[in-house]
């Protein structure tokens, strides 16, 4: 159980750095004007872009695989509790 807790803190510590990221990032692209480049060549503007994207969308699909392994763990002990207590009821009957 112990190691469920921690899982659950780590995740919820991804959830809060995704929030605060998400928060710094509608800020910063609020304030910077259309006309902004990075560099005069506009393929490298393009292709920077894209890679930044790419990462926030691969932060974001890491922090849904760990909530999806999460709640697999979850559920493998709520069934690991109930078999533990259909065998401590049956041990009990006899």
């Amino acid at each position: 159980m112990q190691e469920t807790n921690e899982f659950f803190v780590e995740l919820m510590m991804l959830y809060v750095v995704s929030i605060m990221s998400l928060v710094v990032l509608r800020i910063t692209i609020s304030a910077i004007p259309d006309e902004f480049v990075l560099c005069n060549n506009s393929l490298w503007n393009n292709f920077i872009a894209a890679f930044l994207i790419e990462l926030y969308f691969v932060f974001n699909a890491f922090i849904l695989w760990e909530t999806k392994s999460f709640i697999f763990n979850v559920f493998q002990l709520f069934n690991a509790h109930t078999v533990a207590r259909v065998i401590e009821l049956y041990r009990g009957k006899e």
